[in-house]
Order: C-alpha cells, then structure tokens, then sequence
C-alpha cells in the first residue's frame, strides 16, 4: 500500500514539474498562430480525412451536388467515401454545427414553435412534441436532460432519399413547417435577398419526401418550408436573422425526380449505368472531383454514357 501511494505522490509531482515546463514554454509564444497551436493541441493545421461508406439512398442535402453515378459504383463496390478537407474549413462547419445545436435547444428562440423529437441524455427515452418540460417518465432526469434529436428520414419508396431536417416548426395552429438554419458570413449576409439555389435544393428534397414519410408523427406542409439564415457578424440595430419561404417548383422538383429515378434503375438493374458527371466526363477525368473520387477507375472504363 505504502508503495503505491509512493508512486502516486512521484507521479504528481513529476506531473506538476511537467505543468510547470509546460506553462513556461507557452508564455514565451509570442507569436498569435503559434500560440493557439499550443494552447488547441487537437486543433493541429492540417487536412482532415472522413471515411463513411456509399448507401443506395440520395441524401437532400447532397442533392444539388450530387453524381449518382459515384453513388451507384462506390454502392456496388463497397467502397469508402473519403472527405478531406483542412482545419479552417473544419473550425466553419464546427461553428455551423454549434450554431445548429444552440438554437434547436436554447429556450430563447424557438420554445413556442418548435416540434420535434427530444431526448433523454441519461437513458434515451425519445418523446415528439415540444420542449421538454417534466422530468423524464423512465428515469427522473430533470428536463434539462433533454436535447432536440433531429428526425432521420429515410425513404425506400416511392424513392430511395435520406434526410435530417433541421426542425419542425408550427407557424399556425397545426400548420407544421419543416425549417433549416444556415449560418452564412456577415458580408453575404447584407446582400442576401433570397434563398440560395443549393439551400432550395435540399428543403425541396425534404418537402417530397416527407410527403410519403409516414414515421413522423404529424403531417408537414410539404408545399412549402422555411430557411433561417443567420449571420456570423452582427449588425447594430438589425436583426442577425433572414428567413425566407420556400415552395415546391416543378422545375427543381423534375431535377431531383431525374437524379432519384436513376438511382432506383441502378439499384433494380446491376446494368444500370446512371451519366456521369458533365464536368469529369468534358475534362477526361482531370478536374479535381474525378481526382478524388473513389471510383475514378471504374467511372473512366464505363466512359461518356
């Protein structure tokens, strides 16, 4: 017993000695970037890799993007997804995704209009509704254990499609309006007068396909959907906020249907093809999507068609 509290005292000691080195070197930074590094060790400059792996499902926020074809190959192939990208485009989508996760359960925003699944962080017990605002029914956590859970929608018929739409919110006395919440640059912000082209891509894909999501407890209006836009700079005696509404088109609505169905001829017909890409195809698989694609190969032995 003596031994080991020995060992432990040697170990604090030597720890405290460590601290103290360590303190020392940091005060002598003085240069800005050099110091973060060493105050954010896991914050390294660098590129950061993702893997997940191809599914035979169009996600709607990909949809303006995306190449069904890649899909399709990296689907049949088993292959990895790989994302790379660097640590000041990773600190852009950490702080959308704070931004995201602070107004979904802030009390302060959305408290009297926001629908959605809300779950227990101690046992996992899931509830539709609004906020949560009694202890949870299985295990006594106090409300404030309750997070916002976004609804995952995942669709085999009449269309393969996935989704997380951001919230639900009721803007009427049962009208339910799916929503999506953008974080954007101040300056972009100033001149933004309507919803930009990819961002009516993906709450358009939302609107079609909870049209048939029948795991949601309520019924959305899926002719039209809201986009809240807020702004990384804030602006004296204006609001940090643009929401804008949008509507189903036909003319978006058709692009998804192309995109959707030839993704569910691939998946009925192993011969099925989708196009490839336009601009992998004009460039001879030279643009740096083709580069970068994990099914390159394949894509370039199938050719134009």
């Amino acid at each position: 017993m003596w031994s080991s509290d020995r060992s432990l005292r040697i170990h604090h000691v030597r720890s405290q000695k460590e601290e103290l080195l360590w303190a020392s070197s940091v005060d002598s930074i003085e240069n800005p970037h050099r110091l973060a590094a060493a105050l954010l060790p896991n914050a390294k400059p660098g590129r950061e890799t993702f893997k997940t792996f191809y599914r035979p499902y169009l996600r709607c926020s990909g949809l303006h993007a995306v190449c069904v074809r890649e899909q399709v190959l990296g689907w049949r192939l088993g292959k990895e997804i790989i994302r790379r990208h660097g640590d000041g485009l990773q600190v852009t989508f950490d702080i959308g995704h704070a931004t995201h996760y602070f107004m979904q359960n802030s009390r302060r925003y959305f408290r009297n209009v926001a629908v959605g699944w809300w779950e227990c962080a101690a046992c996992g017990w899931k509830r539709f509704g609004r906020v949560q605002a009694q202890t949870c029914p299985k295990c006594g956590a106090h409300p404030r254990a309750f997070f916002y859970s976004e609804h995952h929608m995942l669709l085999d018929n009449p269309f393969r499609l996935s989704g997380h739409p951001d919230m639900f919110l009721e803007v009427a006395s049962g009208e339910y309006r799916v929503t999506e919440i953008k974080t954007i640059n101040g300056e972009a912000f100033k001149d933004l007068c309507a919803p930009l082209g990819d961002h009516i891509v993906q709450v358009t894909g939302y609107m079609m396909g909870l049209e048939h999501d029948k795991s949601l407890p309520i019924r959305v209006n899926t002719q039209s959907a809201l986009i809240i836009y807020v702004s990384k700079a804030a602006t004296k005696g204006q609001s940090p906020m643009k929401a804008f509404h949008v509507g189903r088109t036909e003319a978006y609505e058709n692009m998804i249907l192309e995109e959707l169905d030839h993704l569910q001829r691939a998946v009925d017909d192993p011969g099925h093809n989708p196009p490839g890409d336009t601009r992998c195809i004009e460039s001879n698989w030279q643009v740096y999507r083709a580069k970068v694609c994990p099914v390159r190969k394949e894509c370039r032995a199938i050719g134009c068609c």
